[in-house]
C-alpha cells in the first residue's frame, strides 16, 4: 500500500506528456515565461499559438489567418485521430525539432497540415503521433516530403470496399 501510495502521483502526471520519442530536453526561452519545450495541460497557450510562436511567443488575435487556419488543421487532426489539440500541437512541434536535427526544416504548422491531410476516415485507429513518427522514420530513411506523405496517404488514407458485383 505505501508503495501505491508513493508511486500514484507520478505515474499519473507521466500520462499526457508527448511520446513520439521521448521528453526533449528543458532549454528556457528568456521573457518568454515558458520554460518547456512542449505544452502543458494547463497553459494558457492555445495550441494553435504554441504550433505557430512555440520558439518566440507573440501576440496573435483570433482573426489572424495563420492562428485561424492552424485552428482548422488541429480541429480535422482531433476529428481523425480522436487526440486533444494539445497533444496534437505537442507532437507537431516535437516533430519539427527531430527533423531539425536531420538538417530537414519544416514547420510545425506544415507538419500539422501534412499529417491531418493523410488519413482519410474520422476515428483513425493510428493516433497523431504514431502517424507522426512514422512520417519521422520515412523522412530520416531515403524519402523527401512528397514521397513520404504519399506512403502515409497510402497506408493511412480512405479505406473502400469494393463490391462484389452482387
Amino acid at each position: 500500500m505505501f508503495i501505491v501510495i508513493v508511486f500514484a502521483p507520478l505515474l499519473s502526471a507521466c500520462s499526457d506528456e508527448p511520446a513520439v520519442q521521448g521528453k526533449p530536453a528543458k532549454t528556457p526561452q528568456s521573457g518568454s515565461g515558458l520554460d518547456r519545450q512542449w505544452l502543458e495541460i494547463h497553459s494558457s497557450i492555445k495550441p494553435a499559438q504554441w504550433v505557430l510562436d512555440w520558439r518566440r511567443p507573440k501576440e496573435r488575435s483570433a482573426s489572424d489567418e495563420e492562428m485561424q487556419r492552424v485552428q482548422k488543421h488541429l480541429s480535422a487532426a482531433h476529428n481523425i485521430y480522436r487526440e486533444s489539440e494539445r497533444m496534437i500541437a505537442n507532437r507537431a512541434v516535437q516533430l519539427e525539432q527531430m527533423l531539425a536535427k536531420l538538417n530537414v526544416q519544416e514547420s510545425a504548422a506544415n507538419i500539422l497540415e501534412d499529417i491531418s491531410s493523410v488519413a482519410g476516415e474520422i476515428g483513425q485507429t493510428e493516433g497523431f503521433g504514431a502517424v507522426s513518427q512514422h512520417y519521422y522514420i520515412l523522412r530520416s530513411g531515403k524519402y523527401d516530403r512528397e514521397a513520404a506523405l504519399a506512403l502515409l496517404k497510402q497506408r493511412y488514407g480512405t479505406r473502400t470496399v469494393k463490391s462484389t458485383g452482387d
